[in-house]
């Protein structure tokens, strides 16, 4: 799992601290901050990327759902804005996601 965060507005010295060792990585690395994902309306939420195999679900021997799944995103989809990652083909990635996905959790997916 990874956390981004977008557009929060740095009210404590962690986030501060945070914000500006992001920076310092974009800027010696040369990626733009969040290029793929447009800006969040909301400022005060993270963003949370997870990949969709192995960890949402397990791809040996089939496709299978890990348990008590649906809870965890339930409970992470009131907390952050979610984003899921597949490393399989857009239609292969997109018929899981139909299945996996009916409360629409995820806001954006991204495919490699």
């Amino acid at each position: 799992m990874y956390l981004l965060q977008r557009g929060l507005n740095s009210t404590n010295f962690e986030e501060k601290l945070l914000r500006s060792e992001m920076m310092l990585c974009w800027k010696y690395l040369r990626i733009p901050p969040n290029p793929y994902l447009p800006v969040n309306p909301r400022t005060d939420q993270i963003t949370l990327v997870l990949d969709l195999e192995g960890t949402l679900v397990c791809t040996q021997g089939g496709c299978l759902a890990r348990p008590k799944l649906r809870e965890f995103l339930t409970v992470l989809h009131q907390k952050f804005e979610m984003v899921v990652f597949a490393t399989s083909p857009k239609l292969e990635a997109d018929s899981v996601l139909e299945k996996l996905d009916i409360a629409q959790f995820f806001r954006y997916r991204l495919y490699r």
